[in-house]
Parts: C-alpha cells; structure tokens; sequence
C-alpha cells in the first residue's frame, strides 16, 4: 500500500488515482508471477471512508485487492465506522486497521501516552472499532519509544517498566478467543463502551467494558440462560490484569460492579 495516500503521507493520491495505482501495480505484480495483492484504502483515519469508492466500483482494480485498510487516529462516527466494515462486506475481503491509534499527534507530548485517561481513550477507541467495523486484525501503532507500551524503569537493573496500555492490550488480546465472532452489542451509558464476541458453539464467551467515568453499576443482559458464572479481570492505574469478583449470572443477566476509570473483562 501506499501510507495514507488520502491524506499525502508520503503520496498524495485522489480517490482516482488510488484506484489507478491499485490497477497500474496489480497488473505489473501479475506479470512477474507475483502473488502481491494490494491494500485498498488505508486511509488516515476513519473519517475518509468514502475515498475507497472509486476503486470499490472498479471491477479490473478489485481484482489486485487483498484487503481492505483503514488507520483508527481520531476516531469516527458510528456510520463511518460501520461504513468501512461495508465496504469489506462488499468486497468480499478482510479489514484490517493497519495503524490503531488514539492521538496522531501525541508523540509530540510523550508523556501524555502514559496517562490513564489517554490509556481509556485509545482503548473505547478499540473497542468501537471492534463492535461497528469488525475486522479481521487490529495492529497497534507502534513498538517504538514514541507510541511504545513500556516506559522507562525505576532502576539500572529495571530498565523498562510496563504501562496501563501494554496491560490493556494483554488483557483485549488474550481474553478474546481466537477467530471469534463479534456480537452486536449496546450500551446506554456514554461512559460505557462495550465489545462481545463468542467462540465458535460458544455464545458470549467474552464482554470488553471500558469506562472512563466513575464507579457505577452495570447490567448485562442477553447472556446465555444455561451460562451460570463468567470470570472477571481489570485493569486499571493501580491493578494490571487482576481477577476480581464477577457476580452470578442469572436467567442471562449478570449485575457487576465497574470500577473508576477501568478496563473491565468478563469470560466464560
């Protein structure tokens, strides 16, 4: 792919020349035997949504699309967030968020990253993402000191220490079954942010919170009437993947209790 072509970063491309280049390189891959497939869109963020259209109406540049792209920096509204997992529906091919990100500019203040309300937001960002566009991958931007997941350790002999959001990504990674399928889900406080998805044969086998507002009550309904427990994690400033209490699921409905400015994981 080109990076952000849309935005110019470092090729600026209209949406007809995307589609152009897609069906200049494609046919040249082609030629030499390559197998190269080709990256639709991979846009700057999820607000260029419609920049992938030209291309999407082109049989002959459909052909050397491998996937469809988009970058997750800013964020979107919802129907340009489901727009994107349409479009992949429409192509038949996977979507990939190929730079997950909150702030693109926030390497400038490095030490925002490290802040917990940064932590949350990069995190509800993920989890929106998850629910409305589906896709196959998620790729966080970047291990490198300026978006890294650790910091700097207290000691010569502790030279890195691990931060709120490298937990949030262990917890979101190894507590999502592999291959599951996402489950349209909602909630009705903004300080919530919700993903479910289920194993193969399984139902709900994993419900992601972020909440980035105070301690309050919560109650998920529409679980499976045969489930009677789910397991619970947090992460939070001061507790990093730790089990806690979830409660008894009953008739499908589970009360839990969501803890201040907290990333909450509950697994069958």
């Amino acid at each position: 792919s080109f990076n952000e072509s849309n935005l110019g970063i470092n090729v600026l491309m209209s949406p007809t020349k995307h589609r152009d280049a897609i069906k200049l390189l494609g046919a040249r891959f082609a030629k030499l035997g390559l197998r190269t497939k080709l990256l639709l869109g991979d846009a700057n963020e999820p607000r260029a949504v419609d920049y992938v259209k030209a291309a999407l109406a082109d049989p002959k540049a459909m052909q050397y699309v491998g996937a469809v792209s988009y970058h997750s920096w800013n964020g979107g509204t919802d129907e340009q967030l489901i727009g994107w997992h349409d479009h992949a529906m429409k192509a038949r091919l996977p979507l990939i968020i190929a730079e997950a990100g909150y702030d693109p500019d926030a390497s400038k203040y490095r030490a925002q990253i490290d802040e917990t309300w940064y932590a949350l937001e990069e995190l509800k960002l993920n989890l929106q993402c998850i629910t409305l566009s589906q896709p196959a991958a998620i790729l966080h931007w970047q291990f490198t000191p300026d978006y890294g997941l650790v910091t700097g350790g207290s000691s010569p002999s502790d030279p890195i220490r691990t931060t709120q959001r490298w937990w949030q990504y262990k917890q979101l990674s190894e507590l999502t079954p592999p291959n599951a399928a996402i489950l349209p889900v909602t909630s009705d406080s903004p300080e919530l942010t919700v993903s479910a998805l289920a194993a193969a044969g399984q139902g709900v086998s994993v419900v992601h919170i972020a909440n980035t507002g105070a301690e309050r009550e919560a109650v998920i309904s529409g679980l499976p009437n045969d489930l009677k427990e789910m397991r619970c994690w947090v992460t939070d400033h001061s507790r990093s993947m730790q089990p806690i209490d979830a409660g008894t699921v009953s008739s499908g409905t589970l009360e839990v209790t969501v803890p201040a400015q907290s990333f909450l994981t509950l697994a069958r």
